[in-house]
């Protein structure tokens, strides 16, 4: 994903979230829905850290990893689902534990 496109597609969602209509010449409504999926682009982003570990990752290696392989920030998922352990939970994978007393 480009950055001009990411930008367009920011202003494309706030225009959405008012309600306020938008002609495109680039993409239909129904395109851009489907290329801008949060939780498909969560998942690809989550099982491309996960395939390089060979597990689940936690939080801290999504974020160092997803730097080299692209993806949503980890503040952006967790802003998104609530926490980290939520979307993993939402894509089916382990969630960290905590091992306090």
């Amino acid at each position: 994903m480009t950055n001009r496109f990411a930008i367009e597609v920011s202003i494309w969602r706030g225009l959405k979230k008012h309600n306020i209509a938008l002609e495109s010449p680039y993409f239909s409504d129904e395109e851009l829905l489907e290329l801008v999926n949060i939780d498909n682009v969560a998942r690809k982003a989550l099982m491309d850290v996960y395939a390089i570990l060979g597990r689940s990752p936690s939080a801290r290696e999504y974020d160092l990893i997803r730097k080299k392989t692209g993806g949503p920030s980890l503040s952006f998922i967790k802003n998104e689902y609530g926490s980290f352990n939520k979307a993993k939970a939402k894509m089916e994978l382990d969630l960290w534990k905590w091992k306090g007393n």
